[in-house]
């Protein structure tokens, strides 16, 4: 990142920095009007190579699909939990029904 100050605007306001994420330029910073009113803009970045400019964009796509991969299995995960929780509980209360039961089938029997 160059240290260089950023570039004034057509009205004189202060510029601020936008990355694009086009397939043309992906990752590539320019600057624009920070209050908008003159249209200005400038790339602040060089153009990046043909390579470059080919093999993000689909870094970015598999990224994309990863993360939504994992918040795919999150959910699921979050869903097994529930139902473990509830199957944990049902578990408890025929374990209690069934120790109830017992005790009173061994006192009546006695």
């Amino acid at each position: 990142m160059s240290s260089s100050p950023l570039p004034v605007c057509r009205c004189e306001k202060e510029t601020r920095v936008i990355t694009s994420w086009t397939s043309k330029n992906p990752g590539r910073r320019f600057a624009v009007c920070a209050e908008g009113c003159c249209g200005y803009w400038a790339w602040i970045d060089e153009e990046m190579c043909r390579r470059a400019t080919e093999i993000i964009p689909g870094l970015f796509r598999k990224i994309n699909a990863t993360e939504k991969d994992r918040d795919e299995y999150e959910e699921i995960a979050r869903r097994n939990e529930r139902k473990l929780y509830d199957v944990s509980a049902n578990l408890v209360i025929k374990s209690v029904f069934v120790l109830v039961l017992m005790k009173y089938l061994l006192i009546s029997f006695y």
